[in-house]
């Protein structure tokens, strides 16, 4: 099937569900890339999110699928209902999808609301990631840091540790 054409709500919904229920990796592949039509719907973002915390073929999937929504189709995205899955990935559930999840967020224009909830009492990948040798580690941890606090601390992790740990006092998005 030509799955550009996969492009109305019915088929949302079901590629949805397989995405997340169907035990055949293809089907659950398949219904990663029907998803990609609906970039205009944030549901969509959070289901490829929560497709990355796999360690499977479908997670590379929907690794794969973000990075070019977000690069392609740029757009806010109102990650609240996906808090404990962003959670999980930024504190190294599937460190495979780390970088990725880093480069979405900050793409799709996380709001600094979001800080609390993703980093007290964590956050501790994000400000090693800032020590790396390598600048293509640090520059987008730090670009999402950045996005998160509302403005720069800087290049070293001291500041970044400091201020998340004022964050242990704020709840909630």
């Amino acid at each position: 099937a030509d799955i550009a054409k996969l492009n109305d709500g019915k088929d949302k919904e079901l590629a949805a569900w397989i995405i997340m229920n169907d035990k055949d990796v293809d089907h659950r592949i398949a219904a990663a890339s029907v998803l990609a039509n609906f970039h205009r719907s944030d549901s969509t973002w959070w289901a490829l999110m929560e497709a990355m915390r796999y360690d499977d073929m479908v997670g590379a999937a929907a690794d794969g699928l973000l990075k070019s929504l977000s690069r392609t189709f740029p757009r806010n995205v109102d990650w609240a209902p996906m808090v404990v899955s962003i959670r999980a990935l930024l504190d190294g559930t599937n460190p495979t999808h780390f970088f990725t999840t880093v480069r979405v967020l900050t793409q799709t224009r996380i709001a600094e609301r979001f800080a609390g909830p993703l980093l007290s009492s964590g956050g501790s990948l994000l400000v090693d990631c800032l020590g790396a040798s390598r600048e293509q580690e640090r520059a987008p941890v730090r670009q999402l840091l950045t996005r998160l606090a509302g403005k720069d601390l800087g290049p070293t992790p001291a500041a970044w540790t400091e201020w998340i740990a004022t964050l242990s006092k704020s709840k909630g998005p």
